[in-house]
């Protein structure tokens, strides 16, 4: 599982647990996937975004 670490290192750094991931899709199947966000600081905003090339096949629940 992909994990998200916010102000582990330093204060605003952001690490990820593996550089890339990669997600088993069939056509006409749904996946989903959970992506752990832990902050390590004091609170912050996360904002999500997909690129353009995903947006109509990607939501953020």
């Amino acid at each position: 599982m992909q994990q998200i670490h916010i102000n582990r290192n330093r204060i605003n750094s952001i690490e990820f647990d593996k550089p890339q991931i990669t997600i088993p899709l069939d056509p006409g199947n749904e996946c989903s996937f959970e992506l752990p966000i832990i902050n390590y600081g004091s609170p912050t905003h996360v904002y999500l975004s997909v690129s353009d090339t995903l947006r109509k096949n990607v939501r953020f629940l």
